[in-house]
């Protein structure tokens, strides 16, 4: 964590200003390894591995179980409070879940791939063609920080907010940089000041959430006005052809018995599933693409995980694990992102299909 870091944070509590207290930091004071932030409300915030944990309530069970060694050393400085109690709120489950889901996720799928350039490409294209030096930017639900990687290549600075132990995946693939904050926390409480952001990305996070339209506005409270909103989301298929629907529904039939498995039983099968898939149907459409001809060009387009014909394997697989054991997933029509979009204030409203929704527009001043 950079020192200035702190200036910018708020107890996602309450709101108040943080008090910190360093443990261990770098020879030059710049950077903060271990310590504790803490707030007139009572409220306290552990600094682990460089990275301040913002977590509330029951979510930080994810914390004590991924960092014990931090709070066997330094547990006696938090108060008895801060120890969650067990909540078997239908929520609160769920949201640790998927906490949980996307920590063993990122941190499996952690490699950074060079197709991840054109990836970045693809889900900013709603924003037109855009100039990101010296803009500074949010990444709500960063995961491995690909896309985090990429603004800071291109000269943003960034702030990287995750719900889960993805974040310390997010600091080793950007650490080339010193331009990137990190955060775990709650998108839902967020713990920065409110518009201060040239630019927030929220890229398939938002449609995991128990309540997807307050975590849009979470994160456009983060904005400056005229600043830009970009998000990603699930499309319903409305308006595609019965069989996609009716393929939709049997994978999603599986997702009762997915959602509960442990994460290394559904990464085997994630892995066989994809695989079956990228043989026998993404390898035939990029076949048939490539050929030339134009109905052979349709037809590789309108085939089901057409969209994974310019990619590795290990995409697709990574995909699936993500769909198939995240407990929510909601999933939305055109009608529904614009008027996300419009109620929350936004013009120049630009939403593009494929593989889902990616929507972008400018904040009202």
């Amino acid at each position: 964590m950079r020192a200035g870091l702190v200036q910018a944070l708020l107890c996602p509590a309450c709101g108040g200003c943080l008090v910190l207290d360093v443990y261990s930091e770098s020879w030059d004071g710049s950077k903060i390894f271990t310590g504790l932030l803490s707030c007139g409300c009572g409220e306290q915030y552990p600094i682990i591995k460089g990275v301040p944990r913002m977590l509330l309530g029951s979510l930080r069970s994810i914390l004590l179980a991924d960092y014990p060694k931090f709070f066997a050393e330094y547990g006696h400085w938090l108060r008895d409070s801060w120890y969650p109690q067990p909540d078997l709120a239908a929520t609160s489950r769920a949201m640790t879940r998927t906490a949980a889901s996307f920590g063993f996720e990122w941190s499996y799928f952690q490699r950074m791939l060079p197709v991840y350039r054109e990836n970045f490409r693809w889900y900013t294209e709603p924003l037109g063609e855009m100039d990101w030096c010296g803009l500074h930017v949010l990444d709500a639900g960063c995961g491995t920080g690909r896309h985090v990687y990429h603004l800071a290549n291109q000269g943003a600075s960034v702030v990287a907010v995750d719900l889960s132990r993805a974040i310390d995946v997010a600091v080793r693939n950007t650490a080339r940089f010193d331009s990137i904050d990190f955060i775990q926390a709650d998108i839902n409480a967020m713990p920065l000041h409110r518009g201060q952001f040239d630019v927030a990305i929220s890229l398939g996070v938002l449609h995991h959430l128990p309540e997807p339209e307050t975590g849009f506005d979470s994160v456009t409270a983060m904005l400056k006005p005229g600043g830009r909103l970009l998000t990603y989301v699930y499309w319903d298929l409305k308006g595609e052809p019965p069989w996609r629907k009716k393929l939709l529904r049997a994978v999603n039939s599986l997702r009762p018995f997915t959602t509960e498995m442990s994460f290394e039983r559904l990464k085997l099968f994630s892995l066989v599933f994809s695989a079956v898939c990228y043989l026998s149907i993404v390898l035939p459409g990029k076949a048939l693409r490539s050929a030339g001809r134009a109905e052979g060009l349709s037809l590789g387009h309108a085939l089901p995980l057409s969209f994974y014909a310019d990619y590795p394997l290990r995409v697709l697989a990574n995909d699936t694990f993500d769909r198939f054991s995240a407990p929510i997933e909601n999933r939305y029509d055109f009608e529904s992102v614009a008027h996300w979009f419009s109620a929350a204030g936004f013009s120049d409203v630009t939403i593009l299909g494929g593989s889902g929704w990616r929507a972008a527009g400018t904040l009202s001043a």
